[in-house]
């Protein structure tokens, strides 16, 4: 990989209560790094996520209205596995950065309490004093990846017009969530690569 970075999208109704819900979104920020030749892929892929809760961490205090839903996506399922194991079964690069994600993810708001499909109440979206609900991180395929794109070190002005999918997300965030179903699936075998398991060492006695 010649890099990995991270895109913060903002995403907001535009209809009115009662109607066909309609949306847009936009690229509030974003950030990359080189990929250090030492790195392995799931490393590189670790550390896109890191980045992202880096820079969510200093962005959400800075915008005017509270979000009332984080969402977060990535298309390393070793990656995504890990945010759902005991990290004391891990090395201690994947161990250190999955509770840094965690830590700072905690710091944001709580744990969303539903399903990435379904969506939030008018009343729970209106809320500013409600904490910011946090959804588990989603797996999204590379090819509809914006994010990726730093990966493949072949990205032109032109594919960072206003209209691209750059600058304004993969078109289903655009849509209700329920439709989401279509896009998303947890349907993968939720493991680290072996080289990313701690060793387990059995001490015994002889008498």
């Amino acid at each position: 990989n010649v890099g990995f970075g991270c895109l913060v999208y903002v995403m907001w109704l535009t209809s009115d209560p009662g109607q066909d819900e309609t949306y847009t979104s936009i690229l509030y920020c974003s950030k990359a790094k080189v990929t250090p030749k030492v790195t392995t892929t799931p490393w590189a892929e670790l550390a896109g996520l890191v980045l992202l809760v880096c820079l969510l961490k200093k962005v959400l205090p800075n915008i005017d209205k509270r979000p009332a839903r984080l969402t977060l996506f990535g298309d390393s399922t070793c990656t995504i596995a890990s945010m759902q194991m005991n990290v004391q079964g891990m090395r201690p690069f994947f161990a250190n950065r999955v509770l840094e994600v965690v830590t700072h993810l905690k710091g944001m708001g709580c744990e969303a309490d539903r399903e990435v499909t379904q969506e939030l109440t008018l009343e729970e979206r209106l809320d500013q004093e409600a904490d910011t609900k946090i959804d588990l991180i989603q797996p999204i395929a590379g090819i509809s990846n914006p994010a990726d794109v730093p990966s493949r070190g072949s990205i032109e002005w032109a594919d960072m017009g206003l209209n691209s999918t750059y600058q304004k997300g993969p078109d289903f965030i655009r849509q209700p969530r329920p439709t989401w179903e279509e896009i998303i699936t947890r349907d993968f075998v939720k493991r680290l690569l072996e080289e990313e398991i701690k060793k387990q060492f059995h001490n015994v006695m002889m008498i």
